[in-house]
């Protein structure tokens, strides 16, 4: 009889406490389930609370423009990092040199330089797309769009190539990185012409 009462009430607390230890990970779970996407959406910034194209840094990229325009190399070193880091269409990265180097060989090759908006029925006098975001701990990134237009110098052809260029900061509001994303081939074409030109 002792055996028989011993067994039925040590397996019910076993069952029970199987149960209750299920219940109390399934309320973990549940508990993390809930909260994690919470604190997850928390890290992500409100692009309408922290993007802006008149902020200091927006208006400064429209200077750059400007400068690379008009070939202004002193005055676009000025908004550059010594050590700036540039990424011209692919991952290998370049530093202050060698844009100084393409910039110049550009406006060697081709008259012109212009930048528009970036919708193809914009009109030729509308200004590229540039806006800042905050991104906290990531810091200020201004990112522009738009099109490159020229007329090649010893071809005579008008090249249109969309663009794409992102700018991040440092702490003392100089560039420190650059990403370039559009297709250099056109322009690359008219460069090696015009060298060929010369030589």
């Amino acid at each position: 009889m002792e055996g028989f009462l011993f067994i039925p009430l040590f397996e019910g607390f076993v069952i029970l406490a199987v149960i209750n230890h299920k219940l109390f990970k399934m309320k973990k779970l549940l508990l993390i389930a809930t909260f994690f996407p919470l604190l997850t959406f928390a890290q992500i910034p409100e692009p309408s609370k922290n993007w802006t194209n008149k902020d200091d840094k927006s208006m400064a990229i429209r200077n750059h423009f400007d400068n690379y325009l008009n070939n202004d190399i002193d005055a676009l070193k000025s908004l550059w990092r010594p050590d700036l880091k540039i990424y011209l269409t692919d991952y290998t990265e370049s530093g202050l040199q060698d844009i100084v180097n393409l910039i110049s060989i550009q406006h060697d090759a081709f008259e012109n330089i212009s930048f528009s908006g970036p919708l193809k029925n914009s009109t030729p006098d509308s200004k590229m797309a540039i806006f800042t975001i905050n991104f906290g701990l990531g810091g200020y990134w201004t990112y522009a769009w738009g099109r490159w237009t020229a007329t090649g110098k010893t071809s005579g052809e008008n090249i249109e190539v969309p663009v794409n260029i992102v700018f991040h900061w440092d702490d003392q509001g100089k560039i420190k990185d650059e990403y370039h994303f559009y297709s250099p081939s056109l322009i690359n074409e008219e460069i090696e012409k015009f060298q060929s030109s010369i030589n």
